[in-house]
């Protein structure tokens, strides 16, 4: 907003492009201490920022509790007696409990219970209203289908809070067909653990669009994170019609719960999810055909585009 409404930024911006090798986009380059220190950049951006809020009738801030702006903005809302709401995401910790202005919120909006229970000594009111998949309808259309040789699958970031090293250490070495797909700053590693086991198959970063692709390839979805506010790809699994081994984790009690999805694991304890894996082989092909549509039945009743639509509508209706 600043490079838009100003030229000296726009022209500065510019040779701090060039000097840096023409990398990212120019107006990424307006942050530095000639601006700070000479044009009063951190003044002009709060003003912009200022402006925009006070044509609001309510603002929503979906960010992390130490997101940049986030108690600049809250302040000025209280200040002006606009509603802020804040949707959480990422992870919480103590910390959080030193940011007075978190106090000043409208309301928060929690995935889950869980997380809406680390900030109960904030005090401030709540609702929770978890999330939707973007390819609801895509997913919803995949064959609920169940093979004896059940297919595991994992995907997302590989970061290490994902668990993903874990699994691919834990599958390198065993028979069962394993796809992993994602990417991040663990891949190499996660490639090697796989490399000499015909039986593990990686997939690429798969895009949001191609979901289908990779949700055909298995019948059961693991969540393996050790720390999680969704993750959002329970959710898409559950659309999928997966069965789902999870860490107990974010909403992913929630949303499982009476399903009869009951296949839990602790990703401290590797030996554990061989123990869940014995216990879903030896399900019936039924069993599971059952769980699959309580999954989709919940997404439906509970998580579908609609549903989640109007709880948000409900909230912002009311605030305002």
């Amino acid at each position: 907003m600043v490079y838009d409404e100003f030229l000296i930024f726009r022209i500065i911006n510019f040779l701090t492009y060039f000097k840096n090798g023409l990398r990212k986009r120019r107006s990424t380059f307006g942050n530095n201490y000639f601006t700070k220190k000479y044009l009063k950049y951190d003044e002009k951006r709060s003003n912009l920022l200022r402006n925009k809020i006070s044509e609001s009738d309510l603002v929503l801030l979906v960010m992390q509790l130490h997101s940049n702006f986030s108690e600049e903005i809250i302040e000025f809302c209280r200040k002006e007696n606009i509603p802020c709401v804040f949707r959480t995401t990422g992870n919480i910790n103590e910390e959080v409990f030193e940011f007075k202005h978190l106090k000043k919120i409208s309301r928060f909006i929690h995935h889950s219970n869980r997380t809406a229970n680390k900030l109960f000594n904030l005090k401030v009111p709540y609702s929770i209203i978890d999330q939707a998949s973007l390819q609801e309808e895509q997913l919803l259309k995949l064959k609920l289908k169940k093979e004896r040789n059940l297919r595991f699958g994992f995907l997302g970031r590989f970061t290490k809070e994902k668990g993903a090293l874990e699994l691919s250490e834990f599958f390198g070495s065993r028979e069962e067909q394993f796809f992993i797909a994602g990417d991040g700053p663990l891949k190499n590693e996660i490639l090697e653990n796989i490399e000499f086991n015909v039986n593990c198959s990686y997939l690429g970063a798969v895009p949001q669009y191609n979901l289908n692709f990779f949700f055909d390839k298995i019948d059961v979805f693991i969540v393996s994170s050790y720390e999680e506010a969704g993750p959002y790809t329970g959710l898409e699994a559950m659309a999928a019609g997966k069965i789902i081994i999870s860490t107990r984790v974010g909403a992913m009690e929630d949303r499982l719960e009476s399903t009869n999805n009951d296949f839990w694991f602790d990703i401290n304890e590797i030996s554990t999810l061989d123990s869940v894996i014995r216990k879903l082989k030896s399900e019936e092909t039924t069993d599971l055909e059952n769980i699959s549509c309580n999954l989709r039945k919940k997404i439906i009743e509970n998580y579908s585009n609609q549903k989640i639509g109007e709880l948000y509508l409900n909230e912002i209706t009311q605030l305002i």
